[in-house]
């Protein structure tokens, strides 16, 4: 067996801290424009299908700058899900218990590259002067900097996968 150098050790974990660090400098920045929002009250569902150091990281980055924010009442859980691929349904063996307003899902291809998006989940067919709107259009720009370069934010106005997905859990008793 090799021995493992204090330096190799040291490269290794050298990218996951600075995406810790990274995520420290991004809350501060990102809570107060919330808080000048005003976001209405939201039940919204963070499901992680990633399974890297580096995603995970990400995702706890987004679920605690999510949790900061200030002036917006976002009720937050988060759901880790054990899927094959990024299209498999990551809430299939569940019953929800209460539908959720937003559903944000953080697919598995993330972390090869194979899927670039992060889908935001609502069932809101349009974007009219809407407090739950202005949460989508908030979170979007919350995801695109945690994600920056891996991954965009996409709702269901702008593809059609995450509006397949939305009139899909809508249907289950998961999105309201």
């Amino acid at each position: 067996m090799g021995r493992c150098s204090k330096g190799r050790v040291l490269a290794m974990y050298k990218k996951p801290c600075m995406l810790a660090l990274l995520f420290l400098l991004l809350i501060p920045a990102v809570s107060p424009a919330i808080a000048q929002e005003g976001i209405a009250s939201a039940r919204l569902l963070l499901v992680d299908e990633s399974k890297t150091f580096a995603s995970t990281l990400r995702v706890a980055g987004l679920a605690k700058t999510i949790r900061d924010f200030e002036g917006a009442s976002l009720e937050l859980t988060i759901r880790l899900a054990d899927v094959h691929s990024s299209y498999d349904d990551p809430l299939e063996d569940a019953v929800p218990e209460a539908a959720f307003d937003l559903i944000i899902i953080v697919p598995r291809g993330i972390d090869d590259g194979s899927v670039r998006q992060i889908w935001i989940l609502t069932t809101l067919a349009s974007s009219p002067p809407n407090p739950l709107w202005e949460a989508v259009e908030l979170l979007s720009l919350v995801v695109d900097a945690v994600f920056e370069g891996i991954a965009a934010a996409v709702d269901p106005m702008e593809d059609l996968w995450p509006a397949m997905l939305s009139a899909g859990y809508a249907a289950q008793g998961w999105l309201q």
